[in-house]
């Protein structure tokens, strides 16, 4: 069983649509890989961006209103990303492709000693593989 973490970054609760577009991206994968998906949401406002999420096909949102991830450090989101990594075990966490999204998975991806695939458009899962 493996499991799928997306990222739901924000600014005080106001996101990009590309969160959600990654939610349910999450589900088919998870689903194909036999697992649970799951979002995390750090910083102010991140219960308005859980809230939204529920409507979206998730096991479960990880939410951590920390000031202190909104003042545009990254080592917050990161820790909280890598704890829940560790936590539910996922073979795969989706970032958005956004300035902060590439900054955040380039250093969750050292914490996880992981590779990382950039750019993509189009996952799917073949066998216990994801392509992508």
């Amino acid at each position: 069983m493996q499991h799928v973490v997306v990222y739901a970054e924000h600014r005080q609760g106001e996101s990009r649509k590309v969160i959600f577009e990654l939610a349910s991206e999450a589900r088919k994968l998870a689903d194909g890989l036999g697992g649970k998906a799951y979002a995390v949401a750090v910083g102010p406002g991140s219960t308005q961006v859980a809230e939204r999420l529920k409507s979206y096909p998730l096991d479960a949102i990880y939410v951590n209103d920390d000031p202190q991830a909104d003042a545009f450090l990254l080592d917050p989101v990161v820790d909280y990303l890598h704890a829940a990594a560790q936590v539910v075990g996922p073979s795969l966490v989706l970032i958005p492709n956004t300035l902060s999204g590439r900054d955040v998975a380039g250093r969750l991806l050292v914490r996880l000693e992981a590779g990382i695939v950039a750019d993509v458009v189009e996952a799917s899962v073949e066998g216990q593989s994801v392509v992508c």
